[in-house]
């Protein structure tokens, strides 16, 4: 899962010959419009400095943010940015769409519920591709996962360039707990692609997903994100993954924390935290 400036007229004009003598001087250029700061001329600062943001929770994390205006990528992190991660639920977001295009999903799904109870008490019934996106819906994905199968997903993780794109262990469980990792920054650039049409999957389906994906509307901001709750190497990890349409300016971001040991308390005590450090996150570069 990227930087740029604007030239110097000092240096032009240093570099310019002296006229003839008998030529008149030339007039003096007009002086080129300065670029603004979100324009694509304007320099990026790859930087970000989460002001005690992820310390004052307890937590380790990174947060990476792409402002689509400029290309410009910046992180709280960079050798975190860059480190790979079961994606845990984030996975939820090609798997959709790797189902619609293959057509294991239609869009008016239901996923029948076979009365086992799970701890998530909102997974306790059937459930539609909505209704299973916005609970997290394990059990429904696994689904999906499975009638996909183990070939057409790992051509499928190959065709949209998805994170180290390994299938190994059960078909249900390689983003829960497989070597399937992703990094926060390619989280960025696959959310990048999908919304700029760089995926092999019709636009139609991008739209539902993340048409399902709406955390939050107010004024003139849209906030769509995936949220992803785990463990990895004994320890607690959570993602929320997805972007920010404001003033028509588009954001793309990935948060990821690592928290303690993996007990049900630390669990607990994680899952609100995504959601709070990206939206403080989000407000302090300006995005919502």
């Amino acid at each position: 899962m990227r930087f740029f400036l604007v030239p110097a007229l000092a240096l032009l004009a240093a570099c310019s010959s002296a006229p003839p003598p008998a030529a008149a001087p030339p007039s003096a250029p007009a002086p080129l419009p300065q670029a603004p700061a979100d324009s694509p001329r304007a320099v990026c600062n790859p930087s970000l400095d989460d002001g005690g943001i992820f310390a004052n929770a307890d937590l380790e994390g990174v947060f990476v943010i792409r402002d689509a205006q400029n290309d410009c990528v910046r992180t709280t992190d960079t050798l975190l940015a860059d480190t790979g991660f079961l994606p845990q639920s984030t996975f939820k977001i090609p798997n959709a769409l790797i189902g619609l295009e293959t057509g294991v999903l239609t869009g008016s799904d239901v996923f029948v519920w076979n009365g086992e109870k799970h701890s998530v008490e909102a997974w306790n019934g059937n459930q539609d591709l909505e209704s299973a996106m916005r609970a997290s819906c394990v059990w429904c994905f696994q689904d999906v996962a499975r009638r996909i199968g183990e070939d057409r997903m790992r051509k499928w993780l190959d065709d949209l360039d998805y994170g180290n794109e390994k299938v190994e262990g059960a078909i249900d469980r390689f983003w829960l707990e497989g070597s399937l990792r992703i990094t926060p920054r390619q989280q960025v650039d696959f959310v990048r692609r999908s919304l700029d049409g760089k995926l092999p999957v019709r636009k139609e389906n991008v739209e539902r997903v993340w048409g399902i994906l709406e955390i939050e509307r107010t004024g003139d901001s849209v906030w769509y994100g995936k949220t992803g709750l785990g463990s990895q190497d004994g320890r607690i990890v959570g993602w929320l993954v997805g972007y920010v349409e404001r003033d028509g300016k588009r954001y793309e971001y990935a948060t990821l924390v690592r928290g303690g040991k993996s007990t049900d308390d630390e669990f607990n005590r994680v899952m609100p935290l995504r959601k709070a450090i990206t939206r403080a996150l989000l407000e302090k570069v300006g995005a919502l």
